[in-house]
């Protein structure tokens, strides 16, 4: 490529620099002739990368981007395909994908070959599979969009691994990251991973920013986590590195490059990775637990600054291990540039920066240079770079492919069934949700007394083993006998705060030319974006799931008790399903802790080892129940496999009602009544619910889509008598702007009134959410010291935007037992609250909530720039 690159994002792969050409050597020698694949195509205008070579050596996929020439589409990233068996000329190399397949869609690339003739590439195209149209996709006037990056509102577009015919037909979506799946290899030689698809993530969540290691079928199914979770505070003097273009090195490890996203003009270390016995840098696998690590290490054995700035070192912008036993890698590396100025000329000179007339430390007259990418070959174990196409000023070359051996890959199978007449639903199957990285997770429970708690707390006293005492555990609390999810029917028992899953689906979000919509619709806490609900199924007493979700849609699951609150950590991952596939995982993962997660090989054992054996009953549990039970299976598959229930449910699939019956505990084994069945449901609302229409019998392209004015401030509104059905109390009777001079506990504005801080927000949603000011009855801050007008009081919201469990200011005024008259609801007469606002209404609240309060979840509701 001519000119010098730009300092380098790993967030932009699409990044455009014109100037490049594709260049072929027949041996990788200094001398070697070179043929310029591309120049009859682009010249000097276009951008050229990406090459990869079959197999056999015959052919080569690279993707090139022409010079945009003004007209409609614009120019994006193709796949092209040359042919070194046959002369270049009109046709060789040609663009793979056909006019038909719209290859200006989107940007194509990072294309590989795959077993039985298909390419998999890297894509913003996002090709939803034949015959899904859902909503979460298309805009109100029924036209797809390509989403943009989930924790963005601009025009960077998300790439998600896609795959197509030898031809460029067939075209299939194989990821649905909300930000970039990118550098996919196909895997040969990692144990129990071959024939596997290699690929960096890019995890950008809330609480999350990181490029790790992932693995997938190459058919889109099983998707798992790899390594690096927990390793980017590795790199120079501690740090963040992501890791980028992993290879295989033929002896059962990974080369990745380690570079920050951006500053270090494309550049990184080349690492070493023992994936096989680690999921992090000091974290073993469960099979190599008691290795202290480290995993990575640098082949420059640390020499390469990984932070911006220089590095004497020099960097790699890629690096393809040679799979001869050698230990040897071809690289694009540069040396460390650096330009001098000279004061007395007013002149600057670009210099190594080993040389005796450069003084790095020396920041008034001496800045880092831009890079000289050559090719080499690098003997690492000697720290030696031999020349096979020497770097000139002014010019870089970098993307390298090489033919050599590798071990063959058998024709894959793929077995996803993507007629247009396929169910688009995948399984989730969790053995349980109490057990937490390979722990049993106590804060799930809550104890009537402390000698209950001791008395649970004893069970391990004679097992010493983590795996052992958590089974003890797991198999004790689910048991009717010892554990409820109903205390008011069952105050000495144990309870379950676990009763229902909550499955979220992220909101994909459109490009400014779609729709600018102003970024005060995701709300106070931009964070969380835009979500929607998709459904919640019943946790059963052993903590498991095992429930049908939407395929292909990227998915958040959160744990919530009885009244739709998160209890436990949020979720941190997205979460995407194949249809017809099963993602089954052992439990949850608390985001702090380093242990394996996410990839299934290198787990703790789980704690639920279901049915002991076939045909068992479960302790505790009615007889009578018309399950088939095989050994190991879990109370939620059997009871998601059964008949529908007496609710007229569908076991295996969601609903958007939280809906309860205790199909498990039998009253004459137990000496104890049922937990008592509750309905919380969208249809018990008196205003306006937010679940479209295939949420009624649930489909898979049910959603339910909070936003603020529409579904939330109506509630404020809404006339409603106590339950003495003679007092009014409708909610803005009291919190209107006249409650100005009120105590604090009471001074809260809910009315639609304009928001004096945001002009986008009714007042309501600012009071409820942010601090406030205490003010008296004229509207004037009070002051705790009226002599300083900065001394005002602050008044605490009563709501907490991305959780409704920190919320209970707010929930805590409709909760029994009935305290006194600040209480929003009704004495029953026997200490029994009767709250003013319905189960129903307080469970919309605390959805909304937790999903993080955003003023909208729909961008196409949302008001333009």
């Amino acid at each position: 490529m001519n000119g010098a690159p730009d300092s380098g994002d790993l967030t932009d792969p699409a990044a455009f620099h014109p100037g490049a050409h594709l260049i072929v050597k027949m041996t990788p020698t200094l001398g070697a002739p070179e043929i310029d694949v591309t120049n009859a195509i682009i010249g000097d205008t276009g951008d050229v990368r990406d090459p990869s070579f079959s197999d056999d050596g015959t052919k080569l996929l690279f993707s090139l981007h022409m010079e945009d020439n003004n007209v409609d589409p614009p120019e994006t990233w193709n796949i092209y395909e040359y042919d070194l068996t046959q002369p270049l000329g009109a046709n060789n190399p040609h663009r793979v994908m056909p006019v038909q397949s719209n290859p200006e869609n989107g940007d194509d690339i990072e294309p590989i070959y795959l077993p039985g003739g298909r390419i998999l590439f890297s894509s913003t195209r996002a090709a939803r599979v034949t015959g899904i149209e859902i909503d979460e996709a298309v805009d109100t006037a029924g036209s797809s969009f390509p989403p943009t990056i989930e924790a963005q509102n601009s025009n960077n577009h998300a790439f998600n691994l896609h795959s197509m015919a030898s031809d460029g037909s067939d075209i299939r979506q194989l990821s649905f990251n909300m930000s970039n799946d990118l550098y996919p290899t196909l895997i040969r030689y990692l144990p129990g991973l071959e024939g596997r698809v290699l690929f960096s993530r890019w995890e950008h969540s809330p609480g999350r920013n990181q490029m790790s290691l992932y693995t997938v079928k190459p058919d889109g199914t099983d998707v798992q986590y790899l390594y690096g979770a927990h390793s980017h505070n590795t790199g120079t003097n501690n740090g963040t590195i992501q890791f980028i273009q992993p290879r295989e090195t033929g002896g059962g490890d990974v080369m990745a490059l380690a570079m920050p996203f951006t500053g270090t003009f494309g550049g990184g270390d080349p690492t070493l990775i023992n994936v096989n016995q680690y999921s992090d840098n000091v974290v073993p696998v469960n099979a190599s637990s008691g290795l202290t690590g480290p995993a990575q290490s640098s082949t420059s054995q640390g020499t390469v600054v990984t932070n911006a700035g220089f590095s004497p070192a020099g960097r790699f912008s890629s690096v393809v291990p040679l799979l001869d036993g050698t230990n040897r890698a071809m690289v694009s590396y540069t040396l460390c540039y650096a330009n001098v100025l000279d004061t007395a000329t007013n002149t600057t000179q670009t210099l190594p920066c080993n040389d005796s007339r450069v003084d790095l430390s020396n920041t008034a007259t001496t800045t880092e240079a831009p890079p000289r990418y050559g090719i080499f070959i690098y003997d690492q174990g000697n720290n030696t770079v031999l020349p096979i196409t020497p770097p000139v000023a002014n010019s870089y070359l970098t993307d390298i492919a090489i033919v050599q051996d590798k071990v063959p890959a058998t024709n894959l199978q793929y077995t996803v069934d993507e007629s247009p007449t396929a169910e688009q639903m995948g399984t989730l199957d969790i053995r349980s949700v109490y057990d937490l990285d390979g722990a049993f997770d106590s804060s799930l429970l809550s104890f009537p007394s402390t000698a209950v708690q001791n008395a649970f707390n004893a069970l391990c006293a004679s097992v010493p083993d983590q795996t052992a005492c958590g089974r003890l555990k797991l198999q004790y609390i689910a048991n009717p006998v010892n554990a409820t999810g109903d205390p008011a029917s069952n105050p000495t028992l144990i309870v379950r705060k676990p009763q229902f899953l909550r499955i979220v689906k992220g909101v994909y979000l459109p490009d400014d030319t779609v729709r600018d919509f102003k970024t005060s619709a995701f709300g106070i806490n931009r964070s969380q974006l835009m979500r929607q609900i998709v459904g919640y199924t019943p946790i059963d007493p052993d903590g498991s799931v095992h429930v049908k979700v939407p395929a292909n849609v990227p998915l958040s699951i959160s744990v919530v008790d009885k009244n739709g609150r998160r209890v436990g950590n949020r979720h941190g991952f997205w979460l995407t399903i194949r249809q017809g596939a099963t993602m089954s995982c052992n439990g949850c993962h608390n985001p702090n802790s380093t242990a394996p997660h996410g990839r299934v090989a290198g787990e703790f054992p789980t704690l639920n080892t279901g049915a002991a054996t076939d045909g068992a009953v479960f302790p505790g549990t009615n007889p009578a129940n018309p399950y088939v039970v095989n050994a190991g299976d879990s109370m939620a598959y059997l009871r998601s496999n059964g008949p529908v229930g007496s609710s007229g449910l569908d076991p295996i699939k969601p609903t958007v009602n939280m809906i309860f019956q205790d199909v498990w505990t039998d009253p004459g084994l137990t000496g104890r009544p049922l937990d008592a069945a509750y309905s919380y449901t969208y249809a018990a609302l008196s205003t306006h619910s937010p679940a479209n229409s295939a949420c009624g019998t649930w489909k898979e392209t049910c959603r339910v889509t909070i936003n603020y004015e529409a579904d939330i401030q109506p509630l404020w509104s809404l006339t409603r008598t106590a339950a003495d059905g003679a007092t009014d109390v409708t909610c803005i009777n009291c919190h209107n702007a006249a409650g100005a001079g009120l105590t604090p506990p009471t001074q809260l504005d809910l009315t639609n009134s304009t928001s004096d801080i945001n002009a986008d927000y009714f007042t309501s949603y600012e009071e409820l959410l942010n601090q406030d000011n205490q003010v008296n009855a004229a509207g004037a801050d009070v002051l705790s010291d009226p002599n300083d007008p900065n001394s005002t009081i602050t008044v605490n919201p009563p709501m907490s935007a991305g959780s409704a469990a920190n919320s209970s200011a707010f929930f805590a005024k409709f909760a029994s037992p009935f305290p006194g008259p600040t209480q929003h609801c009704t004495d029953n007469g026997m200490g029994t609250c009767v709250p003013w606002l319905s189960e129903s209404e307080l469970k919309l609240l605390s959805e909304w909530l937790d999903v993080g309060a955003q003023y909208y979840n729909n961008p196409f509701l949302a008001p333009l720039n």
